[in-house]
């Protein structure tokens, strides 16, 4: 409309016709003028403000990433992660986010799907089946509990195995067991944990115990190495202690870090396979070139196979030619 008129002088000329004098004109083109600086600099700082929350999002979630990696260089250790507000972290099978970003992560990382807190506890353990494959990490916080429960014939699992204070974790002998007990010592906690170590009777006494709770509620079977978790009727199966652990911390993401535990033991395998394969090229002796060549076919059995079953008894092969290696003087098989 402006340029319609000529211009601003144009558009002065129009006033002075209509009688309105140039002061008034001024002050009309200095309140317009200063309507259009105000909405310059709201768009900037809101813009500004978006990136910055960008940035402070991809920092918090490459921060937690860093402190992973730190955290593994111990093969066995715990830490804190300490934050001075509650943050919302979410975890997925194969990232880690913060808010809006998400930054993908390679490591396993057996954690809920969502924290929200100033602290996470972690724990650090080298997965090994038999031998080493992968720092795997546990994450929790104070307000959740895991129960381990467990009979007479489990009993042995709870003598061999001891897990850090910070993880909170229990274990109780199912005679001891009182649900309403229970309800009250866990009473203002956001998740829990019951890990069976029996037989699961009745999934619907145990959920109805805890109904502001909702506890997850998972059946292993330490003889078959199965799990079942009862809250979402999913199947699945551990390769060695380290997966087991996982299963406690991570229900919800456990079949999709189940493959992806498979595919770093796949991994894994190969480079030993291709280690036994120099090894058997370079050694002098008959005796030690044949048994890593029998090595080398028994990690190779490891490599794209998803049967527990299968995948247990190749781990027992690798342990008999682990011992007759050392036995004959060969060195170790990893």
């Amino acid at each position: 409309a402006i340029s319609n008129m000529g211009g601003w002088p144009g558009l002065l000329m129009f006033f002075k016709k209509k009688g309105l004098s140039g002061d008034l004109f001024t002050w009309i083109l200095a309140t317009i003028a200063g309507v259009f600086i105000l909405v310059f600099f709201y768009r900037f700082a809101t813009q500004h403000i978006d990136v910055s929350e960008d940035l402070t999002d991809r920092q918090t979630a490459e921060y937690l990433i860093d402190e992973l990696d730190a955290f593994s260089t111990g093969e066995s250790s715990t830490n804190y992660l300490n934050f001075r507000t509650p943050l919302d972290v979410t975890f997925q099978c194969g990232s880690v986010g913060f808010r809006d970003f998400a930054k993908d992560l390679d490591r396993l990382v057996f954690a809920p799907s969502e924290i929200h807190d100033d602290e996470i506890a972690m724990w650090t353990e080298v997965w090994k089946f038999p031998f080493p494959i992968t720092p795997v990490y546990y994450l929790t916080t104070k307000r959740s509990r895991t129960i381990i429960i467990y009979d007479d014939r489990s009993v042995d699992f709870i003598q061999r195995h001891s897990f850090p204070s910070t993880m909170g974790i229990q274990s109780v002998h199912i005679k001891s067991l009182k649900l309403d007990q229970l309800r009250q010592q866990t009473s203002g906690l956001d998740s829990l944990h019951l890990i069976y170590l029996i037989p699961v009777r009745d999934v619907n006494i145990i959920s109805e115990a805890f109904p502001s709770l909702k506890p997850d509620i998972l059946e292993v079977d330490l003889e078959k190495h199965t799990v079942r978790y009862h809250n979402y009727r999913i199947d699945g199966f551990y390769l060695g202690d380290e997966m087991l652990y996982g299963a406690f911390f991570a229900p919800e993401q456990f079949p999709c870090l189940q493959r992806k535990a498979l595919e770093h033991l796949w991994r894994a395998a190969h480079l030993l396979e291709q280690r036994a394969r120099l090894l058997q090229g370079k050694i002098a002796d008959p005796a030690c070139s044949e048994l890593f060549f029998s090595l080398s076919t028994a990690y190779h059995g490891f490599i794209g196979v998803d049967d527990y079953d299968l995948l247990y008894e190749q781990m027992e092969r690798v342990d008999q030619y682990d011992s007759l290696l050392q036995r004959q003087g060969c060195g170790g098989a990893y």
